[in-house]
């Protein structure tokens, strides 16, 4: 009598993003393997000829726990891939946001400092609005940390640039560092959940093609049964 044990292992969620159909095919392929193994482990008919090639209950757990990590594996690649188009569109609101204040308090403060070329030096003020991203924090920084100090602070406030729209937009810069450094650490843990998931999939895909080689061949003689082994 056969009793075929339970999976413990989570479904796979839906892959997404630019890789899916790569990504569906391996959620497949892990799927199928634990087929196979737990076709093996329920078989009570099999077990002795699969223990001749060292396939005993012990070792098709082991295979078990093998697709188990590669799934998880999987798993985490696909929340780090979520995470991270979550992150990106985090940062992406607080660029704009931040930005689009900068743009309108750099505006002012030119016009308060129109003949004072010292002081939009001093301010980030000088030259066309910065594009570039470390370029756009060191004005922005400056604009807030001088604006606060005199003379530029009642210079700024004349032009509607007030110490609390500067606490305002000091606030924007925050969340855009925060978000800035999300961004960057979800893309950073995309290929490293790749990497570790790649390589728990060959771990298990490598045992798995050996224990089939060994399957088909010792049951080459008993179609019915290489089937339900689904071999």
């Amino acid at each position: 009598m056969s009793t075929e044990p339970e999976s413990a292992t989570p479904p796979a969620p839906k892959p997404r993003g630019k890789y899916s159909a790569q990504d569906k095919k391996l959620a497949n392929d892990l799927s199928l393997a634990e087929q196979v193994i737990l076709a093996a482990l329920g078989n009570d008919e099999a077990a002795p000829l699969l223990a001749e090639g060292g396939y005993t209950p012990e070792e098709l757990q082991a295979g078990l726990a093998l697709q188990k990590a590669a799934m998880q594996g999987f798993i985490a690649r696909q929340e780090a891939d979520a995470q991270q188009i979550a992150a990106t569109r985090d940062f992406k609101a607080a660029d704009k946001a931040a930005h689009a204040t900068y743009t309108r308090l750099r505006g002012f403060g030119k016009s308060a400092f129109m003949k004072d070329a010292v002081g939009r030096e001093a301010l980030g003020l000088s030259g066309t609005e910065p594009q570039d991203q470390q370029k756009f924090l060191t004005a922005a920084t400056a604009l807030v940390e001088q604006g606060k100090n005199e003379p530029y602070a009642t210079k700024l406030a004349r032009k509607s640039v007030t110490a609390a729209k500067l606490s305002d937009f000091a606030g924007k810069l925050d969340d855009w560092k925060a978000a800035n450094q999300a961004q960057t650490d979800a893309i950073e843990g995309v290929p490293e959940a790749t990497a570790a998931r790649d390589a728990a999939a060959k771990t298990l895909f490598d045992w798995l093609a050996e224990y089939k080689q060994f399957a088909r061949t010792q049951f080459k003689e008993q179609p019915a049964l290489a089937k339900r082994l689904l071999l």
